[in-house]
């Protein structure tokens, strides 16, 4: 079982408990709103100032990538570059969410695409003795666990869904297809572009190590054909993460203005493009000002982005529990959480648990 295997089962729960607590409150905000109803506005607000930090945490953390995927190709300091990235993205965003929409679509789908044809290549050249051992005696569980903080930022993105939910359409059926559909989706894929690169790369290759490794791995499949694939699915991936954690964030900043746990100064709406453009300035600059004091430590940026979504998430599943008991008669979700309340109880456990073999750094910064 890949470490994404984990990482996604806990994301599955999660996104069970967040699919009722979106169809019973179908408002921008998502697991801020979700808190704020159920915990009052004092959790609320600590919940919400995570949401907005960690989809920023995870912003820089794609950026950073982007900044390292075209720095390979043009030579050039990968902070400035994914500076320039967020600043044009930015500017999507002020423009409005159906544009900001469009552009994350055709991004997604190029990126399956992509990925569809490394898969295809690479899993016919795996050979299966570079998966032996599954846990390397010098690396022991401790180490193979130790990385799990760090890649459940990639599931952060179950959280931007919700924080929409007020401009889905149709959000009783497509608010739980999304949330649940996009764990299931990303947890396969990355599951098997993993195996494709442990079945030709050796744990111990230096190689691995270097953050271009899948671009190093096409060329030597495909050429310059299979470098210049994988380029462009890396620059997809990152943008359209960055680009979706910047249009979600801004909407909980938005949201807790609007209930008088931030400045009212956010909830001013453009009288051109009808966006939250304050809280998007906002959202992209604390985002940039990260990427200069934080560009070189990608990690970091990215564990201590899913400790916080992690925290919020245990508060969701304990939401769950709490709402489905309330019988508050505005509060009438489309769908449950099935094998109630085993799902929220193990989902909060999950969290816990990941968080707990969090770094040191990581746990004090969060």
């Amino acid at each position: 079982m890949c470490i994404r295997d984990r990482c996604g089962l806990v994301a599955v729960l999660i996104a069970l408990c967040m699919s009722e607590l979106s169809t019973g409150m179908p408002l921008a905000g998502g697991g801020y709103l979700f808190t704020v109803r159920t915990f009052g506005p004092m959790v609320g607000m600590v919940m919400g100032g995570c949401l907005w930090l960690s989809l920023i945490f995870a912003s820089a953390f794609y950026m950073v990538g982007f900044g390292y995927y075209v720095a390979d190709l043009l030579h050039m300091s990968h902070v400035w570059l994914a500076l320039l990235m967020t600043a044009l993205l930015i500017g999507i965003n002020f423009i409005g969410a159906k544009e900001a929409g469009g552009l994350q679509n055709a991004i997604v789908a190029g990126l399956l695409i992509v990925l569809v044809a490394f898969i295809l290549r690479a899993v016919f050249a795996v050979d299966m003795e570079n998966g032996r051992p599954l846990v390397p005696p010098e690396i022991g569980m401790s180490g193979f666990l130790r990385v799990t903080p760090g890649l459940f930022v990639t599931f952060v993105g179950v959280a931007e869904i919700a924080a929409v939910s007020e401009e889905i359409k149709n959000p009783d059926r497509n608010l739980p297809l999304a949330v649940i559909g996009s764990v299931v989706v990303v947890t396969v894929v990355y599951c098997v572009v993993e195996f494709c690169v442990v079945g030709m790369r050796r744990y111990d290759d230096p190689s691995m190590a270097s953050e271009t490794v899948l671009m190093d791995i096409a060329r030597e499949l495909m050429g310059q054909t299979g470098y210049a694939l994988i380029l462009l699915g890396g620059i997809l991936a990152t943008v359209s993460s960055a680009n979706a954690s910047i249009m979600a964030a801004s909407r909980i900043s938005f949201a807790m203005g609007r209930d008088g746990l931030m400045p009212e100064w956010f909830n001013e709406i453009h009288g051109r493009f009808r966006t939250p453009y304050r809280s998007i300035m906002v959202t992209g600059g604390v985002t940039m000002i990260l990427l200069v004091i934080l560009g070189t430590h990608l990690e970091l940026i990215a564990e201590v982005g899913a400790f916080l979504s992690l925290l919020l998430y245990a508060f969701i599943c304990l939401a769950c529990m709490v709402m489905r008991h309330a019988e508050l008669d505005w509060y009438k979700p489309s769908f449950k959480t099935p094998a109630y309340p085993t799902v929220p109880i193990l989902g909060l456990l999950g969290c816990l648990f990941v968080m707990g073999i969090t770094s040191r750094p990581t746990i004090l910064i969060g």
